[in-house]
Formats: structure tokens, sequence, C-alpha cells
């Protein structure tokens, strides 16, 4: 028998592990597999839902932003409620575009070509206007001159035009018809033949008060426009017979004090840059109420002592008529000529030496100016302060300066006591000049700031042509007495 092979017993298998839950492996991977998908399909709407309300969120948060409060002002004003548009335009104004926080902490400024015009400016317009329609006079004027600064946060050859027409507006509106003028002037250097109201600015044109727009086409008419915008533009002896006979016509129509003393300022040099000098020492004559003709000897005489005599029988609220008809040949320089009033106590005479920069939150925080022998030279676009005490009342600022156009266009100077409202003053010419700013500024101490508005620069190479609109201011003189007539 053959023997046998011996039996060996296989080794045992290993026991599976029971299934989850006593269920099968087939049900717990369709279980892992339908949490996954729910889970997926969960997150991917939580996804899509929050795309979706980002949107709606964000443009609430941007709206409760200073920079919306003139949407939010608009719509207080359609529904008639105007203390909270009072105070929507407050909270407009006391944002400062040029402090955007950035990487690291850096300060820039969010707003360049795009943005100031297509989202900011126009709506700063609508709400000037909208606010004068709701006889809101003083805020139309803080979101105009906002509208105005945000424009000029960097540097441009031109102005925009409906501002300063809606700045005119408002400032027709608030009775400051010094600066209404102004404002007018600056729009006539930019080729405007009037002032038109809000209802015909095209191609957006605005409701306004009819009241404000009668007293505005009276005072600052379409034939005043026209004689401005003339003699802006180096006009031939033609155009200077026209203007001439437009701002006759105008002074003897005028009816408001402010309008007509600086119509005669406007006419005064017109007769002497049309080399009609009879013509001027004629005015001054009658503004004066006296002859003229004895500054001529001063002119001659200066600085001998022989003229010595004659400082005290000047009129220093005339200090601009006496600087423009000292004769050609003098040299006298404007900060020496104001400098001569020293010992009048009917004025003040200062120099710009303590001037400081001051950061309004719209231009540049870089930019500075130049002090120089108390002349203060401003080549960007920038703000500069100075603190004075004055024991009597100011009736009048005389700033002696010259400046340098570009385009045609002189520098715009904003002119500000303490936090009142800015006065713009037009400096049109490039050899030494006095410009005149009336106020009314009570004894005590003050801060009078002064704001290059509109620095620029036109280049063009090929016709080699390089053009630098700047200012330098040479002296200040707070007078004390007030222009006769």
């Amino acid at each position: 028998m053959a023997p046998t092979a011996p039996r060996t017993t296989p080794p045992e298998t290993a026991a599976a592990p029971p299934p989850p839950c006593g269920g099968s492996p087939t049900l717990g991977a369709r279980r892992y597999l339908i949490g996954y998908v729910l889970f997926v399909v969960l997150l991917t709407a939580a996804v899509l839902g929050a795309i979706r309300a980002y949107p709606g969120w964000l443009d609430g948060h941007q709206r409760s932003r200073e920079r919306y409060a003139a949407e939010r002002a608009l719509a207080a004003l359609a529904a008639g409620d105007r203390d909270l548009a009072r105070a929507e335009v407050a909270l407009l104004a006391e944002e400062r575009p040029i402090y955007i926080g950035g990487l690291f902490n850096r300060r820039f400024s969010e707003i360049w070509e795009g943005p100031v015009l297509r989202d900011r400016v126009t709506i700063y317009e609508r709400l000037t206007a909208e606010l004068l329609r709701a006889d809101l006079t003083a805020e139309a004027e803080t979101v105009a001159w906002k509208t105005l600064l945000e424009h000029h946060i960097t540097n441009r050859p031109l102005e925009l035009i409906i501002p300063w027409e809606l700045l005119c507006a408002a400032k027709s509106a608030n009775e400051d018809w010094f600066s209404a003028f102004q404002a007018a002037r600056i729009l006539a250097a930019h080729g405007a033949e009037q002032v038109r109201p809000p209802s015909q600015m095209d191609p957006l044109p605005f409701a306004d008060d009819p009241e404000v727009s009668r007293r505005m086409q009276q005072e600052l008419p379409p034939p005043v426009m026209r004689a401005l915008r003339l003699l802006g533009e180096q006009p031939a002896a033609a155009d200077f017979r026209q203007a001439l006979t437009l701002l006759e016509r105008a002074r003897e129509q005028a009816v408001n004090p402010a309008v007509a003393q600086q119509l005669d300022q406007v006419l005064h040099k017109a007769y002497l840059d049309a080399g009609q000098r009879g013509q001027a020492q004629q005015l001054l004559a009658r503004k004066w109420g006296r002859d003229p003709g004895f500054m001529t000897e001063f002119w001659r005489s200066w600085p001998n002592t022989g003229a010595g005599g004659m400082l005290f029988e000047r009129d220093p609220s005339l200090l601009d008529y006496m600087w423009r008809e000292r004769p050609a040949e003098n040299r006298l320089s404007v900060a020496n000529f104001m400098d001569t009033f020293a010992e009048d106590s009917r004025m003040r005479v200062e120099d710009f030496r303590d001037l400081r920069v001051r950061q309004l939150g719209y231009f540049n925080e870089a930019n500075t100016f130049e002090s120089i022998g108390g002349r203060a030279y401003m080549n960007q676009n920038v703000a500069g302060s100075i603190e004075l005490e004055t024991a009597d009342t100011v009736r009048q600022l005389a700033i002696g300066y010259n400046s340098s156009p570009a385009l045609g266009i002189h520098p715009i100077m904003l002119v500000q006591v303490d936090h009142d409202p800015f006065i713009p003053v037009y400096l049109e010419s490039e050899g030494e000049a006095i410009a005149t700013v009336d106020v009314n500024i009570p004894p005590g101490r003050h801060e009078l700031t002064f704001v290059y508005l509109n620095d620029a620069v036109f280049a063009w190479p090929s016709r080699q042509v390089h053009e630098d609109r700047n200012l330098v201011l040479h002296r200040l003189a707070l007078i004390h007495v007030e222009r006769p007539g």
C-alpha cells in the first residue's frame, strides 16, 4: 500500500471586518459619495450665493462712505428733506480725497482723469444746481468749491466751465458780487460770452431758481462778458474800442457797488492798455474826487526826499490804480512801491516770509512753494497760510504779484479768511501788478490762506512751444479804509 501524503490544513482566512453599523460595504461607500456630493453642492451654492450677494453688500458699503453723500443728498432733496440734505453736504465737505490709504499705509489720491469726470464732478454739478433750486445757497457753494478743487487734484491746463458757472450762480445767490464778478472773469478768459443760468447749461441742463438767474443776468449781462472775453484775447484796435464801449455802457447801468467797483478797475486798465492815458486819469479823478496828476511828480522824484511830502496824499485804497498809472520808464518794483506805505497808518504791508504750506487734502502732499526774499514762488497747486493780527478793521487786501500763463490762461488764486468761503481772484498780469480783494475783517488774530489752484504746463515740441503757468506773490497789504465812491 502506497504511503499517503500527510494532510495539511490550510491557514485560516482572516475574518473581514463587519460593515459599518452592521450594513453592507456597498451601502457605506454610497453614503460617503452622497455626503461628498452634498457637501460640494452646498459649498458651490454658498459660493454662488456670496458672489451674488457681494455686489449688493459692497454697493451699500460704498454708499455709506462720504463720497456718496452727494447721491444721498440728491435723494433727500427729491424727498423734500432739507435737513438731511444739509447733513449729507456737511459730511461730503469733510471728506478729503487725497487721503486714501494704500499698500503699507501709503497715502495717495484715487481721483484721476476717468473717475473725477465720470463719477464725481457730474454728480457734484447736479447736487450744486439742486441745492440752488432748494435755496440752500451756502451748501451749494460748498459743493461747487469741492468740484473745482477735486478737478485740480492733478494739474490741468484748462478749466471745466459748468462748475464755474454754478459757482457764479451760488456767489450771486449769496450776494457776494465781488466773487461772482471774478468767477465771470474766469469764464470769460475761457471763451464764455455769457454766464448761463443752470437751465441753459447744455448738454445736461439743471433746474434753477429764476430769481437768482434774473439777478445774475442783471449784474453780469452778456455785454460785460463779451467785453471781458475780448480784453483777454490781445485784441486789435477795433476790438479794443468795442470792448471799451461795452464796458462804459455796463458801468453806467451797474447797480451793485461791488460790480461797479470792479468795472471801474477793468475800464482803467483797458484805457491804459489802449493808450488812452487821459481817459484813465479822468476815471481815477472822478473816483478819487481830486486830480491824480500830483503822482507824476511822485514817480519822478522818488526815492528822493522831495517826494516825502506826497506820501500821505496818496489813497491806499486806490493802490492798484496808482501802480497802473506809473510812467513806463519807472523802475520801482511793486514790492518797493508797496513798502513806501510802511509809515501810513491807513494800511499795513507784509511780505510772505511767514507763509506756511497748508494741507487742504486736495493737492499732492509733496507740493510746496519756495520763499525767497519775502516772496513766495508757487510752481505747483499749493495752499499757503499766514497768521496776522490787526487792531483795525481790514476793508481790502492788496496783493503784489506777477504770473505766467499757459494756453492763454493765467493763474487763479483763492483767498480765504479764517474758515470763510473762498474768494476767487484772476491774476492776469505777466508784469508786476496789484490785485485787490474786498473784505470785511474785524480786529483780532486771523489766518489768511492763499491757494494757487490751476497750475499747468503746455508743451508742443515740434513748434518749440513750452508754456508753464506759475505765480509769484511779492507783498500783502491790509488796507483799513474803503475806496472812495
